[in-house]
């Protein structure tokens, strides 16, 4: 669906996957049309020699996109090597193609990410990919945090909770509105809050269906 809202980029469009694998399964899924609707890659493979993937792989990739005419880049699932990569194809081209990352896991205060991951890139990549829409479930069973950026511009964060009304009928209800990302501390504060007025929602039910029997006897 996603890359359905880019195929009017036509040839100018690459969705690249952090393997060959990826990309073979993507491309037997998608069957796009290389010549009007886009095309699939795979990054290249780091070589053995560390000064061979710091000095070959980036112009082997940046030829690789230079030559499919790549306009928008969609970055697919990439891990710590890829995005290294990516950061420096992007100081590269600059505002001349437009790179997209799908779950790039850079963003996400107190989640578990890759190890070793630096700091200084990964502080480099939240300023300059700021997350559009973002979503991921939280500890909490059906508790979901998400942001997206709306018709007004606005992209607060929300953290909410899921839950089953009488009949079956799902509702989300909205827990806490930020307009920076809440910290773990601050989505169990919010929790302890919600549940508070549940239960008293709960109790004060409770209560007029019992006053209500009383009235009917």
């Amino acid at each position: 669906v996603f890359v359905e809202m880019f195929l009017e980029i036509g040839p100018g469009l690459m969705i690249v996957f952090r393997n060959k694998a990826l990309a073979t399964a993507a491309r037997a899924t998608w069957k796009l049309e290389t010549k009007t609707e886009g095309r699939v890659i795979s990054f290249p493979e780091t070589p053995k020699s560390a000064f061979a993937a710091e000095v070959g792989v980036p112009a082997k990739f940046m030829q690789k996109l230079t030559e499919g005419g790549c306009k928008c880049l969609i970055v697919v699932g990439p891990y710590m090597e890829q995005l290294r990569l990516i950061e420096e194809i992007g100081n590269q081209v600059q505002d001349q193609m437009g790179i997209i990352l799908l779950n790039s896991r850079i963003h996400g205060k107190d989640r578990i990410t890759e190890k070793k991951f630096p700091a200084r890139l990964r502080a480099s990549l939240q300023q300059t990919y700021t997350p559009s829409y973002h979503v991921r479930f939280l500890e909490r069973k059906n508790g979901i945090l998400f942001r997206m950026v709306g018709a007004d511009g606005k992209a607060p964060w929300i953290v909410a909770q899921q839950k089953e009304l009488f009949g079956g009928q799902p509702v989300t209800q909205e827990v806490l509105r930020s307009d920076q990302e809440p910290s773990a501390a601050e989505i169990r504060a919010a929790f302890q809050s919600y549940d508070s007025k549940e239960k008293d929602a709960g109790e004060q039910l409770v209560n007029f269906f019992d006053k209500d029997k009383g009235n009917t006897r």
